[in-house]
C-alpha cells in the first residue's frame, strides 16, 4: 500500500473510534425485506447492507439526501427511530437513532453487514477467534437475523442472514455501495479471521499495491479488501464502505457546504477517491471507478479487483 493510502488509513481510523453499541438503543421495529421480490440466495461474504447509527437522524438523513440525491422513507418513529435511504428506487442504507455518550456532542458510525449462512454460529465463532459480540443476534420481522460484532482487532462490522435472500451481484451504479475496505494492523492475520468466519479466499495484489494489500473473494466475486495501518499507528482498525460517484471533486465540495469534513482525497490508478466524515463524525468513502471490459470478468486474479457491484 502506498504511503498516501497509509496516511488516509491512519486519519480515518483515528476519527472513527466510537463507543460500543447496545441492543436497547439500536434495535429497530419491523423492516421491509432486504430484497423484493425475494431472491432466496445466500451470497456468503457479500456486504449486503449498511446502517448509520447516529444521534441526530434528521441531520444525517438531510446530509445524505442532499449529498447523493438519495430518497428518505420513515420506517419507525421515536424512540426507536429508523428510516431507509434509496437510490433510484434501490434500497441503499438505513439510519437508526443511537443516543450520544454523556459529555459528547454527537455520535455517528456506519456499520456494514456481511452475509452469513448462520448468524448465531458466526457470532459464536467470532468469540472463539478472539472477537466480541456487541449486539447479539436479533430477529426482525420480514428482514431476517443480524448481529453486530468486532473482530479481534476491534474493527466493527455486522452479520446478516436475510429472510428474503441477498441482493444479486451487479456493477454498482452511481450512488450505490461499491466497495468495502478494512484498515488494520496485520492484514494477513485479519484475513485469517475473516476466512474462517465467512469462507473468504484471500489473494495478494502485487499489481495493485497503490489500492489494497489483500482482496477477499467469495462465490466467484471480489467482495472487499484489507490494507495495513502504519506500524507505529495507535489508531483503531476499522471498516470503511465506499459509494460510487461520478465526480469526487463535486461531491466533496458538497460535503463541505453541508457541514461535513473531507479527511482525505487522492487519485489512484483508474479512479480517484476520498474519505469524508458527515456532520456527526461518521466516515465513509467516495470512489470514482471506471469499469474495465468485458463486463463478465469476475476473476479475483484479474488486474481489476473491483468488478462486482454491491447492490
Amino acid at each position: 500500500m502506498s504511503n498516501r493510502l497509509r496516511t488516509a488509513a491512519l486519519i480515518i481510523s483515528m476519527l472513527v473510534v466510537r463507543p460500543a453499541l447496545s441492543a436497547e438503543q439500536t434495535t429497530p421495529g419491523p423492516l421491509p425485506p432486504l430484497t423484493e421480490p425475494p431472491t432466496h440466495e445466500v451470497l456468503t461474504g457479500k456486504f449486503v447492507w449498511g446502517d448509520l447509527f447516529t444521534s441526530d437522524v434528521e441531520l444525517s438523513r438531510a446530509f445524505y439526501e442532499r449529498l447523493f440525491g438519495w430518497q428518505w422513507v420513515v420506517i419507525s418513529e421515536p424512540p426507536r427511530s429508523y428510516g431507509m435511504l434509496y437510490a433510484e428506487g434501490i434500497p441503499v442504507a438505513g439510519i437508526v437513532h443511537r443516543a450520544p455518550i454523556t459529555g459528547t456532542a454527537g455520535y455517528g458510525r456506519w456499520v456494514h453487514y456481511v452475509s452469513v449462512e448462520d448468524v448465531s454460529a458466526a457470532q459464536q465463532l467470532t468469540r472463539r477467534r478472539g472477537g466480541r459480540v456487541l449486539l447479539a443476534r436479533q430477529q426482525v420481522l420480514d428482514r431476517g437475523e443480524f448481529a453486530v460484532v468486532a473482530d479481534p482487532d476491534s474493527a466493527i462490522f455486522g452479520l446478516m442472514r436475510s429472510s428474503s435472500g441477498d441482493p444479486g451481484d451487479y456493477r454498482a451504479a452511481v450512488g450505490e455501495w461499491m466497495w468495502h475496505q478494512l484498515f488494520t494492523r496485520n492484514p494477513a492475520t485479519a484475513a485469517g479471521f475473516y476466512k474462517s468466519l465467512v469462507g473468504y479466499s484471500a489473494s495478494d495484489r502485487p499489481d495493485s499495491h497503490n489500492i489494497v494489500d489483500l482482496v477477499l473473494t467469495s462465490t466467484g466475486y471480489a467482495r472487499a479488501s484489507i490494507g495495513a495501518l502504519p506500524e507505529n499507528s495507535k489508531a483503531s482498525p476499522t471498516w470503511v464502505g465506499f459509494i460510487r460517484v461520478a465526480d469526487v471533486a463535486a461531491i466533496i465540495a458538497k460535503v463541505r457546504d453541508l457541514g461535513g469534513e473531507v479527511l482525505y482525497q487522492s487519485v489512484v490508478e483508474s479512479s480517484d477517491l476520498a474519505i469524508i466524515a458527515d456532520p456527526n463524525g461518521a466516515t465513509l468513502g467516495l470512489l470514482r471507478w471506471d469499469y474495465r471490459e468485458p463486463e463478465h470478468v469476475l476473476d479475483p486474479e484479474s488486474p481489476d479487483p473491483i468488478v462486482a457491484a454491491q447492490r
